[in-house]
C-alpha cells in the first residue's frame, strides 16, 4: 500500500520566522528538511514576493510557492496560477494612501515588488529584507507590469494603521480582499483571492484530497487556509483570529512535524 503523502502548507512572517529574523533557525530548517526527506511536500504559503520565497529557502525547486497572498503559485519554476488586480482598484488604494506620509507602498508583480517611500527609511536597509527582484520608484508610473498585490508597511502599527485598516475595509470590502498580516503590513490582493482560495484551486488542479494538507499560521490572512482542514496549526504567539478557526496550537514547528510525520 502507497504511503499517503502530507502537504505541509506553512505561512513564514510570525509562523515559522519570527520577528527580527531574517533567516530561518536551525530548528526550522531542520523541520523543513525532515518533511522532505520522508517524502513528503512544503507548500510555503506567503504574502511575501516568489523571488524573496525563493531566496529563504535557497532556491529550493521542491518547494512549491504560494505567493502574495494567494495571488501566485510556482511549481518548478513555473508560475501555475496567477491571479491580478483590477488596475482601477490599485489607482484607488494608491490615491487614498499618497495623502498619508509615514508608510511604504508596496506594488507586486509577479516576479518583482516595486516600492514608494512616504516613511523616509533608509532604501538601502530595507531592500536587504527582500535580497532580490524588488527597487524603489517615485510613483505609481513606474510599474508597467500587472499587479497581482497591494500592500503598505508602517514601521509601527499604531492608531494610524488601525484607523486605515478600518477606513479601507469598510470603503473596498467586496471589490479587494484586505489582511492584516501581523507584521505592520496591511495586504490588499484580487477579490476572491486569499491563501485558502488558491490552496483550493491548486489541490482541485493536482487532484490532492484536503485531508493530505497539514496548515500552519498565525495571522489575519492565514484564516482561509487554516479553515479547510482540521489539520490545522496555529502559532501560540498568532492572532486570537487565527487561533479561533485551528484546531492546534504549537509552540515549536519543528516537534509538531515531527508528531504529524510519524502519525500512522
Amino acid at each position: 500500500m502507497n504511503k499517503k503523502i502530507k502537504y505541509f502548507v506553512c505561512d513564514v512572517d510570525g509562523t515559522t520566522l519570527m520577528p527580527g529574523e531574517r533567516s530561518f533557525s536551525s530548528r526550522t530548517i531542520d523541520a523543513f528538511n525532515e518533511i522532505l526527506n520522508s517524502g513528503n511536500k512544503i507548500i510555503v504559503a506567503s504574502g511575501r514576493t516568489y523571488a524573496n520565497l525563493k531566496f529563504l529557502f535557497n532556491n529550493n525547486k521542491d518547494i512549491i510557492y504560494l505567493c502574495e497572498n494567494g495571488s501566485l503559485i510556482v511549481e518548478d519554476d513555473k508560475d501555475l496560477i496567477v491571479h491580478y488586480m483590477e488596475i482601477e482598484d490599485v489607482k484607488s488604494l494608491f490615491n487614498y494612501y499618497s495623502s498619508f506620509d509615514g508608510l511604504v507602498i508596496e506594488l507586486c508583480t509577479a516576479h518583482m515588488a516595486y516600492f514608494i517611500n512616504r516613511a523616509n527609511i533608509d532604501e538601502k536597509e530595507f531592500l536587504i529584507s527582500f535580497n532580490s527582484n524588488c527597487r524603489f520608484v517615485k510613483a505609481l508610473e513606474g510599474v508597467k507590469e500587472p499587479i497581482i498585490k497591494f500592500s503598505i508597511y508602517r514601521p509601527k502599527k499604531d492608531e494610524v494603521f488601525a484607523m486605515w485598516y478600518k477606513e479601507t475595509f469598510e470603503t473596498y470590502k467586496g471589490k479587494v480582499e484586505i489582511f492584516d498580516a501581523n507584521n505592520s503590513w496591511i495586504d490588499y490582493s484580487p477579490l476572491n483571492v486569499s491563501k485558502g482560495d488558491v490552496l483550493k484551486e491548486y489541490v482541485k488542479k493536482k487532484e490532492i484530497p484536503l485531508n493530505s494538507l497539514y496548515v500552519f499560521g498565525d495571522a489575519e490572512n492565514d484564516i482561509s487556509m487554516l479553515s479547510l482542514t482540521s489539520n490545522s496549526y496555529c502559532n501560540s504567539l498568532g492572532l486570537d483570529v487565527a487561533k479561533k478557526v485551528s484546531k492546534n496550537i504549537f509552540t515549536d514547528f519543528k516537534d509538531a512535524v515531527e508528531t504529524i510525520i510519524n502519525e500512522k
